[in-house]
């Protein structure tokens, strides 16, 4: 199950389509395919492929924030060379109030809840009223919750958020003038310190940005489970950057020529090196231990085999070296 999160994550890890199980799919960056009364098919406004161009600069992201928007707002920020900034702002702080706690916070996100009764349970109340009408994401990282809802006041419906997923939940469109509320249930005993940050979607910056990102993408021509060929249009060169996380088991194939593997964006995903002009990629996967495990079954197998063929041959002996007799001969048990 992929919860549904922001433009730029999906764009980050090639979501292109999402399928809704429960009803319409409330996110204005997909456009709907097809639906019936069960489920819904969707397509993404902002797909990448799974390679694409980036600057040299992108190799300056690391991403070691605990703020996951300031982490995107840096990636975009290397990814175009710092043609784009801040596709995400901060909203604004939250009114805090508590339930049997006394919920304080920093103005950075980071937020404590002082529990007065540690034999009862108790809630922290974050509440915003929006100035303007836009899409709003919340991150919420509460590991004592016991439960995470969220309630818009126009809507009046409640979403759970996972309290064990800590990631940027999509709040959707929310009105000027209307008001966010989020409450976070401890378990008796529970509370203590846990951050949320509210942000909005600079829709502008951010059509720049994936202007800028969707420009030069690798044209996939042949892809199955464990391999994918294609051609990709460089530039004047720059690094190719790919939405796989390193494995051991990928090979990458540029032109023909194998390339190293191992030149890592945010030490976590694939990219190589390209000069300018039109060049072929491909990469393979093969699962670590493949092969070994491949030649002890093969070997496996054939000795099985001559056991097979050797314990027949033992059997025929027997039988042909046994003494004529007109009595039945059991030889249901063989002892070699």
């Amino acid at each position: 199950v992929y919860r549904p999160t922001d433009p730029v994550t999906n764009a980050i890890l090639n979501v292109k389509y999402m399928i809704s199980k429960y009803g319409d799919l409330d996110d204005p960056d997909f456009e709907p395919v097809t639906a019936n009364e069960a489920s819904g098919l969707y397509e993404s406004k902002y797909p990448l492929s799974v390679g694409y161009m980036t600057p040299d600069s992108i190799y300056s992201y690391w991403g070691t924030s605990a703020n996951p928007f300031e982490n995107l707002n840096e990636y975009v920020l290397c990814a175009t060379n710092e043609q784009c900034k801040s596709v995400f702002r901060q909203a604004g702080t939250f009114e805090t109030a508590g339930n049997n706690a006394t919920v304080t916070g920093d103005g950075y996100g980071n937020y404590q809840a002082q529990v007065q009764n540690t034999d009862e349970t108790s809630n922290a109340y974050l509440t915003f009223a929006a100035d303007t009408t836009q899409k709003y994401y919340l991150f919420v990282d509460a590991s004592a919750a016991e439960s995470i809802t969220v309630e818009k006041s126009q809507r009046g419906d409640i979403e759970d958020i996972d309290e064990d997923y800590s990631g940027i939940e999509n709040i959707g469109v929310v009105h000027e003038g209307e008001t966010l509320s989020v409450d976070i249930t401890f378990e008796a005993g529970g509370g203590g310190d846990f951050t949320a940050y509210l942000y909005r979607l600079d829709q502008a910056e951010w059509d720049r940005a994936y202007a800028l990102l969707s420009a030069d993408m690798l044209s996939v021509t042949e892809y199955g489970d464990t391999h994918l060929k294609g051609t990709i249009d460089a530039g004047n060169g720059g690094v190719m950057m790919t939405s796989i996380p390193y494995d051991k088991g990928w090979k990458l194939c540029v032109d023909g020529r194998e390339r190293d593997t191992s030149c890592l964006v945010g030490d976590a995903m694939i990219s190589v090196q390209l000069g300018g002009g039109k060049h072929d990629i491909e990469m393979k996967f093969t699962p670590q231990g493949f092969q070994a495990g491949l030649i002890i079954t093969i070997l496996s197998v054939l000795l099985l085999i001559a056991d097979r063929r050797l314990y027949g041959r033992r059997h025929f002996r027997r039988r042909s070296a046994a003494p004529a007799s007109d009595e039945p001969v059991d030889d249901s048990i063989d002892v070699i």
